[in-house]
């Protein structure tokens, strides 16, 4: 029997489907009518619940959310079907290396950010930081576990989502209150096999605050060398406007510093790449 090639598209077509089937699947199981489940989440009512359950109007932030609730791991919830019925869908057997998730699975990348610091007095100045993000073998086409590190750190788990234009990691551990998303554009070169690095998008926080942040990120599939950070402060820093030493999270931002992930941007950050970092053109 020949082996059955799905499209992006139709994949997460039929991820959302049985997304939706665990959503109804827990739901019942808690005795929950989607009235009472959507005042449970705070959203919506019944007719968005209806929506969600056959696989409409879902997004991998609410599919988190809800698999939260029920305390059941994001990569379960997207991959197995709780509610096992004859006409459960399966995923293709063998995975063609033409699969976008093969620009990244497998390869080991680094994350460079920005990261404020206090001197203890009233002095803010910038440091580089670097998440290493190591991407294991696919799951699907489009998906594939990931461990994040940051220097000094144990590992966490992450899971790394790729449509047809950008890839989404996201990290998520309600008992530390950890949260990460990293997004990034990855078809910029269509002839290049694997994904070498450029300009991406970090969600998270500022731990010494504890405040959320959006924050330019550089992804390289080499490591950078420290003699490059001032290079690496000038592509990641965001004209707003601010004062010398003025405390960011005391700042009223207006919408020119709305941060938007562009390919001028991306293009920009892995030309330096290139020039500097030794990527090739693999």
């Amino acid at each position: 029997m020949g082996m059955k090639i799905l499209s992006v598209d139709k994949e997460l077509e039929l991820i959302y489907k049985r997304v939706g089937k665990n959503i109804a699947y827990f739901r019942k199981q808690r005795g929950l009518n989607q009235e009472n489940f959507a005042n449970e989440l705070h959203i919506g009512g019944q007719s968005l619940i209806s929506q969600y359950e056959n696989g409409k109007k879902l997004s991998l932030e609410k599919i988190n959310c809800i698999s939260n609730y029920f305390n059941i791991p994001l990569e379960e919830f997207l991959f197995v079907q709780f509610e096992k019925d004859s006409t459960s869908d399966h995923f293709i057997d063998i995975i063609p290396q033409s699969a976008p998730i093969y620009k990244c699975a497998g390869k080991t990348y680094f994350c460079y950010f920005i990261k404020e610091q206090n001197d203890g007095k009233s002095d803010f100045s910038v440091r580089i930081s670097c998440i290493e993000i190591k991407i294991l073998g696919p799951k699907t086409t489009h998906a594939a576990e990931v461990k994040l590190k940051l220097a000094g750190e144990s590992e966490v788990d992450a899971l790394l989502i790729m449509d047809g234009s950008y890839g989404y990691i996201e990290s998520r551990d309600i008992n530390s209150d950890l949260y990460l998303q990293i997004v990034f554009f990855y078809y910029r070169i269509h002839r290049n096999k694997h994904y070498n690095g450029g300009v991406g998008l970090m969600r998270g926080r500022d731990e010494q605050h504890l405040l959320p942040i959006c924050q330019y990120c550089i992804i390289s599939k080499n490591a950078i060398a420290n003699r490059h950070n001032s290079k690496i402060i000038k592509l990641l820093q965001i004209d707003v406007g601010m004062q010398d030493n003025e405390k960011p999270s005391n700042k009223s931002f207006s919408s020119s510093a709305i941060i938007r992930l562009t390919k001028k941007r991306d293009k920009e950050v892995y030309q330096w790449l290139k020039n500097n970092v030794n990527l090739g053109t693999g």
